[in-house]
């Protein structure tokens, strides 16, 4: 039972890792969307 345990805490680490990997990497594309959308407005507004 106990290392039933250890590796179940060992896969929920596992995947909060990579859902925490998952989220940061999508708000970081999400922020390049956005500056990038802000830059073409921007660049309407010019010319």
């Amino acid at each position: 039972m106990m290392i039933h345990r250890v590796f179940q805490s060992l896969i929920y680490q596992n995947w909060r890792a990579f859902f925490l990997q998952l989220f940061q990497s999508l708000m970081t594309v999400q922020n390049l969307i956005h500056v990038e959308n802000r830059l073409d407005q921007n660049q309407k507004k010019f010319t």
